[in-house]
């Protein structure tokens, strides 16, 4: 939230950014998860949670689970609409499981 302070502009520019802040985050966390094996695509794997002993937001299943959902159900779309991303659902769904070499 402190570089919405440092973004030049009005009010919605820097909603807009922490909107994009936001969904850059969730991608992240999707890639560091699909990295150390927890998911495969947008699909949990069941791999033990030990692979994540870092990250203390993503230790518990239903965390994992949590942030799969978010993508699934739109949570993530919407933020994306807000930072002014123009995608779909669809979209979104293939270009995270495109980036982790599934289809």
């Amino acid at each position: 939230m402190v570089s919405t302070q440092l973004t030049s502009g009005d009010y919605d520019a820097r909603i807009q950014q922490l909107a994009g802040e936001i969904v850059i985050r969730a991608i992240d966390d999707i890639r560091m998860l699909q990295r150390r094996g927890i998911l495969n695509g947008i699909q949990p794997t069941g791999a033990r949670s030990k692979n994540v002993r870092d990250c203390n937001c993503y230790r518990r299943v239903e965390s994992v689970r949590k942030l799969v959902d978010d993508f699934s159900n739109g949570v993530i779309l919407f933020w994306c609409k807000v930072a002014g991303i123009d995608i779909d659902q669809a979209t979104l769904n293939r270009v995270i499981k495109k980036n982790h070499g599934t289809n």
